[in-house]
């Protein structure tokens, strides 16, 4: 789990471990915004692209358990982001466990449309205390019984650098 800044590219990445962090956790992302912007104006930060990437994890947790309100918020992929960086085409495991925040309704993973400046990504939530903060992004839960390979085949991943024989892509 990490932290952007601006224009930052991540392109065709897969994560299967398991992710526990406190908060503004993500399976690519923590964080994908303009640090000086992050919970005050999520509009601004637009240089940020998250792209055809496989969340595989069978859980993610806090061992904090923040409410959104308090400042943050998690996601499948990105945990927040500005509502104008580009979030396409990304995949979850379909029976993912989230468990990240105290409240039950905040754990139940969404899926998102691919959002980009055009096209801004929508809030999972919009109550008055959460709104500034709670924008993750969870990319859409793959079909079940669809495996992490055939994922990145529909992606369009490369196979010349992608092993897509197995039920997960290994890196060549």
């Amino acid at each position: 789990d990490s932290d952007t800044n601006t224009d930052t590219k991540i392109y065709s990445c897969l994560v299967t471990a398991n992710i526990s962090a406190p908060y503004a956790t993500g399976g690519i992302c923590g964080r994908c915004c303009n640090a000086t912007n992050i919970g005050t104006n999520l509009d601004v930060s637009t240089g940020n692209v998250v792209k055809d990437c496989i969340v595989w994890s069978a859980a993610m947790t806090s061992n904090k358990k923040t409410a959104p309100s308090a400042g943050y918020s998690s996601g499948a992929i990105v945990g927040f982001t500005g509502l104008q960086n580009t979030m396409e085409n990304c995949v979850r495991r379909p029976d993912m466990v989230f468990d990240m925040f105290p409240a039950a309704e905040y754990n139940v993973l969404t899926d998102n449309e691919n959002a980009s400046s055009a096209s801004p990504l929508t809030r999972a939530f919009t109550d008055a205390t959460a709104d500034k903060f709670y924008a993750p992004y969870n990319g859409k839960a793959a079909a079940v019984g669809e495996t992490p390979s055939a994922v990145a085949i529909r992606l369009g991943w490369s196979a010349d650098k992608w092993d897509l024989s197995k039920d997960g892509p290994v890196l060549k």
